[in-house]
């Protein structure tokens, strides 16, 4: 089975499909346990990611680390969860490139059940497919919802 777009084009087939959803999730599983290092080892080595809402762009995987630790400490009293969905999968400039969007939102859960939102984004990936088949993001850019339209890249 393959899954096209209204004019026919082949975009990807479902094991691609599958693949992405399964790395994106279990990449969310490592920011929801609070694994640094696991998290940023998701990355290519000199992989980007990048705030929209921000001037600084994280490059490599020790300072994307670090930044996720930081903003884990932010939030240490709750439980965090990311929830990924809406993705469109579509063909890089070469076979080893997946370009990828979705939407993520972020709760946090307190202790005492309560449970309030981060703003809502939207995820833009350059996925990088090695020949065992295994994805790195090689650029992430992030765009928050809150921010005007005219201040989205």
């Amino acid at each position: 089975m393959t899954i096209t777009d209204d004019s026919g084009t082949l975009r990807h087939d479902v094991e691609t499909s599958v693949r992405v959803r399964d790395f994106l999730a279990r990449q969310a599983r490592l920011l929801d346990d609070v694994d640094a290092d696991g998290f940023a080892a998701t990355f290519t080595p000199d992989g980007v990611l990048r705030h929209a809402s921000r001037d600084d762009a994280l490059r490599g995987r020790p300072a994307i680390a670090a930044a996720t630790r930081a903003t884990a400490a932010a939030h240490a009293a709750a439980t965090h969860r990311h929830w990924f969905d809406q993705f469109v999968i579509d063909p890089g400039p070469s076979a080893e490139i997946l370009l990828v969007s979705y939407y993520a939102l972020t709760s946090l859960t307190d202790r005492e059940g309560a449970v309030r939102f981060l703003p809502s984004v939207l995820v833009r990936d350059e996925l990088h497919r090695a020949e065992d088949g295994t994805l790195a993001v090689a650029d992430r850019l992030v765009i928050r919802d809150d921010l005007a339209p005219a201040a989205r890249p």
